[in-house]
């Protein structure tokens, strides 16, 4: 009798689990999921990037050049873009097509160059490495860390080496497989959006010109339209553009200006803000000595409201960036020697964010640090992207700064102040406007407002 209760219990465990694998396997064939395994989230892909795949229409075409006789760290690179390729599969299906190519499998040679010369004019950067030849001596090879999407008729370049000369080999390709899944979606989404979002570069307080922000612009271009001008304290004007983009401002905004700006944030815009609170002329420190001065625009009080306080202040840190230094007896001298000068700091990125993922040091210069403050709103998150480091000495100015500083070893003593903010991200519901319970100001030409 003991015995057949036993056997009853294990049939009624078996039926059990047979039916938890039947509930399962029912759940499953309708409903998409998938669970990552790996300690380091290795597969798991951002909400972002999953939305695009599951909108493609079409097929998209990676063809990627790295293929053939390759270095041990180089294969791995290839695997892992192997294996991200097969987790877009997952969301895009058969929309995400890919082919692995090596150029070297064209033995005509002049054909070959020809391809070599054609990816580097579709925008693929070149990268030289060693391989051993026959003889077992080496000899340097082309490769292309890279890959051209297609996405109906439409092709683009994608870079995936991260190649920072101030870091290690394996320091950059590292880096590079982190970033990875952020350059392909990016460039997805670039070749996929129907309609061209618009960003606008502010001008007319002496912002930076077309020509100093050329580089940022051209890259820009890539994922959207691009305008340049004045607010003229034109608030639906500003409504048009995705983002606006306020790039070292060196004169005051006028209250319509702030008014425009305030507005348009209140209505969902974003605003990047490049900011010099303490102006600095590098030029002069060639004549031995320069000086760092306020620089107040105006905006300052917007800023506050939004929870940011602006420092007036020059920020120097042990974790900087060198600069060849003459150390012979006279100026005729070309002895030179590395130095570092604690005024071009090397700031520190999470690793984890979105923004800042896969980002190497960003090399400052005579930068100004911020304070966060509380505001109104409970639904505004902000997040600091870049920090100095924990060896870091923060100088009001008016500062004198001269060259003599450079020819001595900075004393750690002075520097106690640790990971002080340079740049963050606001975002979610901001506070009241600025001007709430305040008259319209003079110049604004478009009258409407939303005082919440």
């Amino acid at each position: 009798m003991k015995k057949n209760k036993i056997v009853l219990q294990d049939v009624i465990k078996y039926a059990a689990l047979i039916l938890v694998l039947v509930v399962v396997a029912a759940i499953s064939s309708n409903y998409f999921f998938r669970i990552d395994l790996t300690s380091e989230k290795r597969y798991t892909l951002a909400e972002s990037t999953k939305s695009v795949l599951r909108k493609l229409d079409a097929p998209v075409y990676f063809r990627i050049y790295l293929e053939g006789d390759l270095p041990p760290d180089f294969v791995k690179f290839q695997v892992s873009i192997r294996e991200l390729l097969d987790e877009f599969r997952a969301y895009g299906g058969e929309h995400i097509q890919y082919d692995f190519i090596n150029i070297y499998e064209e033995k005509d040679e002049e054909l070959r160059n020809r391809t070599i010369r054609n990816l580097y004019n579709k925008g693929l950067s070149v990268t030289n490495i060693k391989m051993k030849d026959a003889e077992g001596g080496s000899a340097d090879k082309i490769i292309f860390p890279g890959a051209v999407l297609n996405y109906k008729g439409f092709e683009f370049p994608v870079n995936l080496l991260k190649n920072n000369p101030t870091l290690p080999h394996e320091v950059n390709l590292s880096n590079s497989m982190e970033s990875m899944e952020y350059e392909f979606s990016k460039a997805l989404h670039s070749i996929t959006v129907d309609d061209v979002p618009k960003v606008a570069f502010i001008e007319g307080h002496g912002e930076l010109d077309s020509l100093q922000t050329f580089s940022i612009m051209n890259e820009l271009k890539n994922f959207f339209q691009v305008d340049r001008g004045m607010i003229n304290g034109n608030m639906e004007a500003l409504l048009a553009y995705e983002v606006i983009i306020v790039a070292q401002p060196m004169r005051s905004f006028s209250e319509a200006d702030k008014f425009a700006i305030d507005q348009y944030l209140m209505r969902g815009g974003k605003v990047m803000w490049f900011l010099d609170p303490a102006v600095t002329l590098p030029d002069s420190l060639s004549n031995g000595m320069t000086i760092s001065l306020v620089n107040q625009t105006g905006i300052e009080e917007l800023l506050f409201r939004y929870g940011v306080r602006i420092d007036y202040n020059i920020v120097s840190d042990l974790q900087c960036n060198y600069v060849p230094v003459n150390i012979g007896v006279d100026a005729s001298s070309e002895d030179t020697e590395m130095r570092p000068w604690v005024y071009n700091p090397l700031f520190s990125a999470p690793s984890t964010h979105p923004v800042t993922r896969g980002l190497n040091y960003i090399h400052g210069q005579f930068a100004s640090t911020f304070d966060t403050i509380g505001v109104d709103s409970d639904q505004m998150k902000r997040t600091v992207l870049l920090t100095t480091s924990d060896r870091t000495l923060s100088r009001r100015v008016p500062l004198r700064i001269t060259m003599d500083e450079v020819s001595r070893d900075p004393d750690p003593r002075l520097f106690t102040e640790q990971h002080l903010p340079v740049a963050m991200l606001s975002e979610g519901v901001f506070p009241s406007s600025l001007y709430r319970n305040y008259s319209v100001p003079q110049g604004v030409s478009a009258r409407r407002r939303d005082s919440t």
